[in-house]
């Protein structure tokens, strides 16, 4: 899926969310972690929250996404099987791709 998939109403929100999880929940990252955040529609605006921030492996990323109840999309579970195993790790071979 794609961010256009999302509906991210605000650019800057737009830029950190490069997975959308399923239909209520995406995963970005800045420079210090992966974010998950949460769609949350209130009258005709939707926004993006962000409620987790996870800076070290993949595996506690995987647990949070579990702990919070979050069902991924197949497509969204291939996505992050392919994800480096720890944040640094992904962050670095996103600024050399």
């Amino acid at each position: 899926m794609s961010n256009q998939d999302c509906s991210i109403p605000n650019k800057k929100d737009h830029k950190r969310i490069f997975l959308l999880l399923n239909d209520g929940w995406g995963l970005g990252a800045d420079d210090n972690q992966w974010i998950v955040y949460r769609k949350r529609s209130h009258r005709d605006q939707t926004k993006w929250q962000a409620v987790s921030f996870i800076a070290s492996e993949k595996h506690i990323l995987r647990r949070v996404l579990r702990e919070k109840g979050i069902i991924v999309s197949p497509e969204a579970n291939a996505a992050l099987n392919a994800l480096s195993d720890t944040f640094k790790e992904w962050l670095v071979s996103q600024k050399t791709s």
